[in-house]
């Protein structure tokens, strides 16, 4: 070997003896150097021509010569291409993160700190089984392939890091203006309506439809409707409302179209964007089109379901002692079935519908976990125009991307009690975010970037809350308030 090669030799395993080449990568134009050197020295020793020292072994010559290599590549970075800079973790594209507090309009200092089949009411000619599709006697028609998720501006997907969310001032209950009394029935569910500019109200006594301007349109009594009743809107504005054993089906004008008899209490209704109905029983869920039952899940209690864009249906519940997840196609075959970790109740699809996240866990169509949330949320939803989800729980509200759950933004709540709601607006554009605070309850709004528009101290916690355009309409002490959001 050249004297200089072995002056660098020495230097790097006495300068550098406790470092791992295992993280360093290697420009070809270095590899054809390397590979230059390891034949010139080869071929010296079996040439058996004298050298300054006796003659490594080849696998010696390997060492010395990437070790050379690593020296050169630390004092002289990139070189000719013969640069080999180390890619460091703290260069990597992970974002970082610079912990902010957010601004909030008059804010006080904050304060210290079973497997039973289900019985689904089948039309002649159509029979249920077990996690099984069947479908009914009329094919359905081919569902629309999956929608892709529009570009995010670029603002939405530079991560904004971690802010505080601060308590706002609470003002006196007879200083909250913009507020319409209801009828004394009381208010149940709140629904948008985002295809006629609406949210429908839910009540012990029937369903009203308002403006964004919170004027009403229609009301239509209904029967039998209890604490327990649930309002669901499709996309093009029909409502769905449980009663018990009934699920009424209204227009977009408000009008009784069809009336759904069930065998088994309803505990909760879904819309698919192509009109058809899902039904959740006590233990199964039922799927119509229109007056007819399409398929049926049995076995499954205490589920929550969400439709894809493409007609898919996610269903998250207990199978006897096990929670699962299951996805079914439009047709109601199943695709796929998981059991995520823990009690997961929180569900949704991701805005392109290739992801399906249950609690903490994003799976895709095959059932396969592609990332896990570092929190375990009590509830998420997709924000629709952007490629990320919401994911939030008693102490954190945060954004992610769906494809792979890296932060874009992050609120903290450090209040005595946790946050109490999320709400996303259908067109992904704004977030409401709810917490009780002392005397009363703050509310917060977020655009889709994590900037707040809105901080407000109330007299009580919102119970309910919608999004009609540009205003936000929650139901608090049995009454509803409109807040209009200027981004």
């Amino acid at each position: 070997m050249t004297g200089h090669f072995d002056d660098e030799l020495r230097r790097t395993f006495a300068e550098h003896g406790d470092k791992s080449l295992e993280s360093w990568q290697f420009t070809p134009a270095m590899q054809q150097r390397v590979l230059q050197r390891v034949r010139t020295e080869a071929e010296s020793v079996d040439a058996g021509r004298p050298s300054r020292r006796r003659a490594l072994p080849r696998q010696l010559i390997w060492v010395a010569v990437a070790a050379a290599a690593f020296a050169i590549a630390i004092r002289i970075g990139q070189f000719d291409g013969f640069g080999g800079a180390r890619k460091s973790p703290s260069t990597a594209s992970a974002p970082e993160y610079s912990a902010t507090k957010m601004a909030a309009p008059a804010v006080p200092a904050a304060p210290a700190q079973q497997n039973v089949a289900t019985q689904a009411p089948a039309p002649t000619g159509a029979t249920t089984d077990s996690s099984v599709v069947q479908p009914s006697a009329k094919p359905a028609p081919v569902a629309p392939p999956v929608a892709a998720t529009p570009a995010v501006a670029a603002s939405a997907a530079r991560n904004r890091g971690a802010f505080e969310l601060m308590p706002p001032a609470v003002a006196a209950a007879s200083a909250a203006p913009r507020m319409m009394l209801t009828p004394a029935a009381a208010q149940v569910d709140l629904a948008a309506a985002p295809a006629v500019s609406e949210v429908r109200v839910l009540s012990q006594a029937g369903v009203r439809a308002l403006d964004a301007q919170s004027a009403q349109r229609w009301e239509q009594p209904l029967a039998g409707l209890s604490e327990q009743s649930r309002l669901a809107v499709s996309p093009d504005g029909h409502s769905a409302v449980s009663a018990g054993p009934q699920v009424y089906v209204l227009s977009p004008a408000g009008e009784l179209e069809r009336t759904l008899n069930l065998t088994g209490n309803a505990a909760g209704v879904a819309w698919s964007e192509d009109g058809r109905l899902a039904v959740v029983l006590e233990t199964g869920i039922a799927v119509y089109r229109a007056d007819a039952l399409q398929y049926a899940v049995r076995g499954i209690a205490g589920a929550e379901v969400r439709f894809g864009s493409d007609g898919a249906l996610a269903v998250l519940g207990s199978a006897g002692p096990v929670r699962t997840l299951a996805l079914y196609d439009y047709y109601g075959t199943r695709l796929m079935q998981v059991e995520p970790a823990g009690a997961a109740h929180a569900l949704a699809f991701s805005p392109d519908g290739n992801v399906v996240m249950a609690g903490a866990r994003a799976y895709n169509r095959h059932g396969r976990m592609i990332w896990q949330a570092v929190l375990e949320p009590d509830g998420v939803s997709p924000l629709v125009g952007t490629p990320m989800m919401l994911l939030w729980n008693g102490r954190t509200a945060q954004a992610v991307n769906a494809d792979d759950g890296t932060e874009v933004w992050r609120a903290q709540w450090n209040g005595k009690d946790g946050l109490r709601a999320a709400e996303v607006a259908p067109t992904g554009g704004y977030v409401a975010i709810t917490a009780p605070v002392e005397n009363g309850g703050a509310l917060w709004v977020l655009d889709g970037t994590g900037r707040q528009l809105l901080s407000e101290g109330l007299p009580a916690v919102p119970s309910h809350l919608a999004f009609a355009g540009n205003r936000l309409l929650f139901l608090m002490n049995q009454a509803l308030q409109t807040r209009e959001i200027s981004p």
